[in-house]
C-alpha cells in the first residue's frame, strides 16, 4: 500500500475511522509522500457530512422548560401593560329598567349624631358628684385700664414750689381750677368766661375776658398774676388779679397749655406740640 495510491474505499474507511491500526499507519506513511492521495483525502473530507455532536441531557431539559416559562412571562407583561377598560356606562333606558327590576331594599334612617355643644347624659354616680361639687366662682371683673396722660401734660406738669416762685400747668379738662401759690386765690375757666375766688373756692366772681374764643388752660405764679391761653392764639394776662388784657401772639394756633414763673416769663404750647416762650410779658415770642 505504500507504493500504490490509496483506493477510494480505503480513503472512505480512513475518514470514517474504521481502519485498523496497522492499515491506518501504512496509509499515513503513504499519504505523507503522495500529493495525489493528499488531494483525494482532502476532497473526501470536505464532502463528508458534518454530524452534530450529541447534546448533554441537561441542555435538552433546559430548553424543554424554558419555552413555556418565557411564554407565560410574555403573557403577564402584556396583561400588565394593557390597562383594564372599564365597562361602558349603562344607557338611561337600561338604568331605569334595572331600577324597576331590582328588589326594594328598606332604607334605614341614619343614626342621630350628637351636636358638638351637646354633652352626653351623665350616669347616676356622675350626677351625684355634680350635685355635691360646689358651683364655680366667677372671676372678679378686671378694672378698666386707665389711659396714660397726654404728651403735653407730661411735658408741662407743674414743678415744685421754690422760694417765692412756682411753675404751674392746669388744663380745663384735667384741673378746672388755676390755683396760685396762695390757695385762697384761684381762677376757674368755663368756655370764654373767667371766674375768680379769693376764699379758696367758697365764692366766685366773674371777670370779663374780652374774648369769644374758648379758654383751655392757665398758670398762676403768684396770688395776683395769672396767664390764660385758648383757641385762635388767645393769650390773656392779669397782674392785679382783677382785670385782664390780651397779649399779642404770633400765631392763631389752638393753645392748650401754659407755664409761667412771673408776669414776664411764660411758655405756651399749641395742639401740635409746638412751644413759644416770652421773657418780656408777651411783647416778643421765640419759637422753640
Amino acid at each position: 500500500m505504500s507504493g500504490e495510491c490509496l483506493d477510494p474505499e480505503t480513503l472512505a474507511l480512513w475518514v470514517d475511522d474504521e481502519l485498523g491500526a496497522a492499515e491506518r499507519a501504512a496509509a499515513e506513511r503513504h499519504v505523507a509522500d503522495c500529493a495525489r492521495c493528499q488531494a483525494a483525502l482532502a476532497a473526501l473530507v470536505r464532502t463528508a457530512p458534518v454530524l452534530d455532536a450529541p447534546r448533554p441531557w441537561w441542555q435538552t431539559l433546559k430548553v424543554a422548560w424554558l419555552a413555556p416559562v418565557a411564554a407565560a412571562a410574555a403573557a403577564l407583561a402584556i396583561w400588565v401593560a394593557i390597562p383594564e377598560t372599564p365597562p361602558p356606562p349603562p344607557t338611561p333606558q337600561l338604568a331605569e329598567t334595572q331600577l324597576e327590576n331590582s328588589p326594594a331594599v328598606p332604607v334605614r334612617p341614619p343614626a342621630a349624631t350628637p351636636r358638638r355643644d351637646e354633652k352626653p347624659l351623665a350616669k347616676e354616680p356622675d350626677r351625684k358628684r355634680e350635685a355635691e361639687s360646689p358651683a364655680p366662682v366667677a372671676a372678679p371683673p378686671q378694672p378698666a385700664a386707665v389711659p396714660p396722660p397726654s404728651a403735653a401734660f407730661r411735658a408741662f406738669a407743674p414743678a415744685a414750689a421754690d422760694a417765692g416762685a412756682r411753675t404751674s400747668l392746669q388744663s380745663n379738662a384735667i384741673a378746672p381750677d388755676i390755683i396760685s401759690p396762695d390757695p385762697a386765690s384761684r381762677w376757674h375757666l368755663t368756655g370764654n368766661r373767667i371766674e375768680h375766688s379769693t376764699d379758696g373756692g367758697a365764692t366766685w366772681q366773674e371777670q370779663p375776658s374780652g374774648v369769644t374764643s374758648a379758654l383751655t388752660s392757665g398758670a398762676s405764679p403768684s396770688a395776683s398774676t395769672c396767664w390764660v391761653v385758648g383757641q385762635d392764639g388767645v393769650v390773656l394776662l392779669t397782674t392785679d388779679g382783677r382785670t385782664w388784657r390780651r397779649v399779642s401772639f404770633p400765631a392763631t394756633a389752638a393753645l392748650v397749655a401754659v407755664r409761667a414763673t412771673d408776669d414776664r416769663t411764660a411758655t405756651v404750647t399749641d395742639a401740635t406740640g409746638q412751644t413759644y416762650a416770652t421773657t418780656d410779658g408777651g411783647v416778643t415770642w421765640n419759637q422753640r
